[in-house]
This record gives structure tokens, C-alpha cells and sequence, in this order.
């Protein structure tokens, strides 16, 4: 019973406090060591351990691997410089998607180019509170969507300056 009961306190109760607060902490310090070019992709969990162990600090859950936060961990990994391109790939993303629903007046295009928005929104939501980008399922489909929706578009205007027609 003590066991469950450390376990809800540690877990449930004190989980903002125990482990993404302080995993935000070691964000900024790991950033504040390398801002431009980043710690390298992957390496996180490895500069968390070894920053913990310097400082010789615990909790209940051991050594964090990530910030559950796709943005900080890619700040940390990458720096500002990756961080950047990442950001401005999305934004180049939504961008394209946003020009071709405007170009596209054909019912079934435009609206799958709303269901990629959404879904790629979505996603780029979800990365503010997980690390949404190192789970295969939900990599790959970010990285499909993400090429369809580049692909897409330049596609159809072939097909248009070929056909002559406006979909």
C-alpha cells in the first residue's frame, strides 16, 4: 500500500513539479552551453544524465530522456540554427498548402488540402507537449503529410498548364 502510495504522489500528484519543470530546466541549460549548432540530434537523454549526475540531483522518475516538448528538445539538440530551419520548414509548409487552396477551385483538391492543414496542424500542435517527432508512427505520418503537401500542389499545376483548365 506505501508502494501505490508513493507511486500516486510521485506520478500523478507532483508530476509537473517532478519532471517537466525540470526537464525545461535542463533545456535551457544545455542550450545555454551550445546556442548556435546545439548538443547533435539524439544526444538529449545523454546530456541530461550527465548533467544530472553532476549535479547530483534525483526524482522519482530517473534520468528524464526528454522534455516531452518537440520545439525545446529540437532547441537543445539542434540549436537555434536547426530550430529555425525546422520552424521555417513548417511555416513553408503551410504557406505552400495555403497558396494552393486559393489557386484550387475543384471541390475534392481543395478540401484535401484542409484535411492536410489540419492534420499537419495537429501535429505540429501535439509537439508542444510531446516529442511527437520520435515516435515512428506519428514521424512517418508527419513526413508524409509533409510531402504530399508539397507534392501535391505542384503536381496539380502541371496538370493545369498542361490541361489549360483551372480545378
Amino acid at each position: 500500500l506505501a508502494r501505490l502510495q508513493d507511486t500516486y504522489e510521485n506520478y500523478v500528484l507532483n508530476f509537473a513539479q517532478a519532471t517537466r519543470i525540470q526537464s525545461y530546466g535542463h533545456v535551457c541549460l544545455i542550450f545555454s552551453g551550445n546556442p548556435v549548432l546545439g548538443i547533435g540530434i539524439g544526444m538529449f537523454r545523454f546530456e541530461v544524465y550527465t548533467l544530472r549526475s553532476a549535479l547530483d540531483f534525483s526524482s522519482p522518475l530517473g534520468v528524464l530522456d526528454t522534455p516531452d516538448n518537440m520545439y525545446l528538445m529540437l532547441l537543445a539538440e539542434t540549436g537555434l540554427l536547426g530550430l529555425s530551419l525546422f520552424i521555417y520548414s513548417l511555416l513553408t509548409i503551410f504557406s505552400h498548402l495555403k497558396k494552393f487552396i486559393k489557386k484550387s477551385s475543384g471541390f475534392v483538391i481543395t478540401h484535401s488540402a484542409w484535411v492536410m492543414i489540419l492534420a499537419f496542424s495537429g501535429i505540429s500542435v501535439a509537439m508542444i507537449s510531446s516529442d511527437a517527432l520520435y515516435i515512428p508512427t506519428t514521424r512517418i505520418t508527419f513526413w508524409v503529410i509533409a510531402g504530399l503537401a508539397m507534392t501535391v500542389g505542384k503536381q496539380v499545376d502541371q496538370y493545369q498548364k498542361a490541361d489549360g483548365s483551372h480545378m
